[in-house]
């Protein structure tokens, strides 16, 4: 079967279409978004949390509803005027506090770390907001009325991105933390657009159908480096959760201390560099790669190079996450794996929350706002 024929037969919750809707989601969310407002007080069980005061702005969220925070973090690290920080954890940084803007990220609204987390903020003080689309995060922020972004339901966290992306650039904005460009936002989703078009054809000339091909049979080692380092990570996730597909990733230059040693040893696998090339990295890394490149011709390994083509860093970055994207897409395909369902995360949670305290602990500490 071609490809279109695999993706009928194959892709029964068409993750087809929440990849290709990228762009577009993108547009719409970033402009509905813009009239969020976030108030200048908060009152929260009789205390006033202000936004002006506000000096540092921490992420709280897990897997799929934190990597838009690590996207949002690498395209603005330059511009940032406060100190941002993202947090995988159910508990939260010593400095965490009155002085402190808290998002919490949860798609589905009842991630038990995330919701931790969020809750201990309020305690100590934090001026919070929200994103999310239902569950226990809503429930929170009907309780405590706090400014909440809002997701579409019904779709794998992962697909949301967009959405994630939109509010947490607004939320950096309106928060005094960095002016956004929306001319350049704006275009680069314009940009974006023209290429899901193309790799809407599932045409086996475009590029993610011969890079899946090619990875197929092979475990993926992915290295990409600052700022293209959020995505080489999500190009890994999505490889593992789309394809059901072992895939590793690096980043450079920290590789070059530890793991490029492994290729002077025996070769134990059928091994795959890949690498993520932006058009706006520091040069010193893209000689690196140099080096790279040629060790790997002298060992007779194969390697695959994944080029930006953005005509700014944001529309560079989102470039090559579509194409990732859409490679994990094809290779899912080929692959004969429905690229939705993660049946073994949704066994985990059920498992933790059948037989650990984490949920009755969330419970508790909702009751007591």
């Amino acid at each position: 079967m071609n490809l279109s024929e695999l993706k009928e037969s194959i892709d029964k919750k068409d993750m087809y279409s929440l990849i290709v809707n990228f762009a577009k989601e993108f547009e719409e969310s970033f402009i509905n978004f813009d009239k969020i407002s976030l108030p200048e007080e908060i009152e929260i069980k009789g205390k006033i949390r202000r936004l002006s005061p506000v000096q540092n702005i921490v992420i709280v969220g897990m897997g799929g509803s934190a990597i838009g925070g690590d996207i949002v973090l690498s395209y603005l690290y330059k511009k940032i005027r406060k100190p941002v920080f993202l947090v995988r954890n159910l508990v939260l940084p010593g400095f965490v506090d009155e002085n402190t803007l808290l998002v919490g990220v949860s798609y589905s609204g009842n991630t038990d770390e995330t919701l931790l987390a969020f809750i201990e903020g309020i305690k100590r003080g934090v001026y919070p907001v929200i994103i999310t689309s239902d569950g226990l995060l809503q429930k929170v922020a009907n309780k405590i009325r706090v400014p909440v972004f809002d997701l579409p339901e019904g779709r794998p966290p992962r697909t949301s991105t967009a959405y994630m992306l939109s509010a947490l650039l607004h939320i950096l904005e309106k928060s005094d933390t960095v002016t956004l460009d929306r001319h350049e936002i704006l275009s680069s989703i314009s940009s974006l657009s023209k290429v899901l078009e193309e790799y809407a054809s599932l045409s086996d000339e475009t590029l993610p159908v011969q890079v899946a091909r090619k990875i197929k049979g092979t475990v993926p080692l992915i290295y990409a480096y600052k700022p293209y380092t959020p995505i080489g990570y999500r190009f890994k996730t999505q490889l593992n959760e789309n394809a059901k597909y072992h895939a590793f990733f690096g980043e450079l230059p920290e590789v070059d201390h530890n793991e490029i040693m492994g290729w002077e040893g025996k070769l134990y696998g059928k091994y795959l560099p890949v690498f993520l090339l932006g058009k706006y990295g520091e040069r010193d890394v893209k000689m690196i790669i140099d080096y790279w490149e040629n060790l790997l011709k002298g060992e007779n390994i194969e390697y695959i190079k994944i080029e930006g083509a953005g005509e700014n860093l944001l529309s560079d970055m989102l470039y090559l996450l579509v194409t990732c994207d859409m490679i994990s897409y094809v290779l899912a395909l080929l692959e004969s794996r429905d690229p939705t369902p993660v049946g073994i995360i949704t066994k985990l949670k059920e498992y933790l929350l059948n037989n650990t305290s984490l949920r009755q602990r969330v419970l508790s500490e909702i009751n007591t706002l």
